[in-house]
């Protein structure tokens, strides 16, 4: 039996091609490859480590403790951090030489009144239809007017996001977008700053429309072998048959204990589930806490053991949960189970188990405990 008793695997080899296929996909772009979120729930070193042998010279993350994990780690990439930085956070960015986002005047305020040799590289985010993080025309008027001569500032990116460029259907509004961020790169012409760089492709983006991929593509989910949405996947797949992402991730556990249970008794809290036959059920000790969605994944979802799926019976429980294996020949305590990934003829995929959960595969692999081994294969 393992010596740990759930653990997340991450393919090399489909990492690697991920990355390959979008290093060709940007066409002369740079490429910052995201990996906020503990990686999109992959495991932040670990994919760090694969990426950086594979050529990449610009990480994105969500938050200060990221990006400083990151440099302790050694890694001397250019780091921008896409989320928030509180005010006691931006000596520690600028002295470790990460770039940031800028959310507000204050942190310019910081900025201007600090001391110090090493400049601060911000990034500005402009409102173009998301009405998330992003500055409207006047008010990035008055920020470029307002830095331009503040000596510690390097104005390093100027970025959008975008609201429903997934949805083929709906891609006249990422036009609309597109129109509106560059309303705000004719102003940069105006002062006449030409040295920064913009950037508004996320995964989608870069995959379907290289008119938005500028100086910088930002691929997320697609580094990772899942695809923004099927629209996305259908409509890349009509103009580049050959172009494939692999999926990187699989997650597994083992059987901890087997009982024999007669028909008529409840499984479980609550006692939601009651048994329509004798059965053999399997403890699993994995439970939300880990990530395995209580209202998506209790009698709903299914594992593999030995090749053959396995239905999940009665409530998830924090850390433990219950699987029925009562036709799966041969089953024993130890046997490795697949939540997430292939065995044998057999795969649970990631939109699977979103569609359980009623929700985007983003979610289910950004929800994977960071306090699960990430092992690397």
């Amino acid at each position: 039996m393992s010596s740990v008793k759930t653990w997340i695997e991450i393919s090399r080899s489909a990492l690697e091609s991920n990355a390959k296929s979008l290093f060709e996909l940007a066409s002369g772009a740079e490429v910052i490859f995201v990996i906020k979120a503990n990686a999109y729930g992959h495991g932040l070193l670990e994919v760090a480590s694969v990426l950086s042998e594979a050529g990449a010279e610009w990480f994105a993350v969500d938050n200060l403790h990221e990006a400083i994990t990151l440099r302790d780690a050694g890694y001397s990439q250019n780091l921008l951090i896409l989320g928030f930085v509180p005010r006691d956070g931006l000596e520690d960015a600028i002295k470790r030489d990460i770039s940031f986002v800028v959310f507000n005047e204050d942190q310019i305020s910081y900025i201007e009144a600090r001391k110090g040799e090493r400049r601060a590289k911000i990034h500005i985010p402009v409102e173009t239809g998301l009405y998330r993080e992003g500055f409207e025309i006047g008010e990035f008027e008055k920020i470029i007017e307002r830095t331009r001569h503040i000596g510690n500032i390097e104005l390093e990116g100027i970025q959008t996001h975008f609201a429903d460029i997934e949805d083929v259907s709906l891609s006249r509004y990422a036009d609309k977008q597109l129109n509106e961020y560059k309303k705000y790169l004719d102003i940069l012409k105006e002062y006449d700053i030409d040295s920064i760089m913009q950037h508004t492709a996320a995964s989608a983006a870069s995959l379907l429309y290289s008119k938005t991929h500028f100086d910088l593509i930002r691929p997320g989910i697609a580094l990772y072998g899942l695809w923004p949405s099927e629209d996305t996947k259908s409509r890349l797949q009509k103009l580049n048959s050959i172009f494939v992402l692999k999926p990187v991730l699989s997650w597994k556990t083992v059987i901890a204990q087997l009982k024999f249970v007669r028909a008529g008794e409840s499984i479980g809290y609550g006692l939601t589930e009651m048994l329509e036959r004798d059965s053999k059920i399997a403890v699993l000790p994995i439970g939300y806490y880990d990530g395995f969605d209580r209202v998506g994944m209790s009698s709903k979802a299914e594992v593999l053991v030995r090749g053959e799926r396995c239905k999940i019976v009665g409530r998830i429980c924090m850390n433990m949960c219950m699987a029925d294996v009562t036709d799966i020949l041969e089953v024993k305590n130890g046997d490795e189970v697949v939540l997430l990934g292939k065995q044998k003829d057999e795969e649970i995929s990631v939109e699977e188990m979103a569609e359980r959960m009623g929700s985007i595969n983003y979610e289910v692999v950004a929800r994977l405990g960071a306090h699960i081994e990430r092992r690397l294969i």
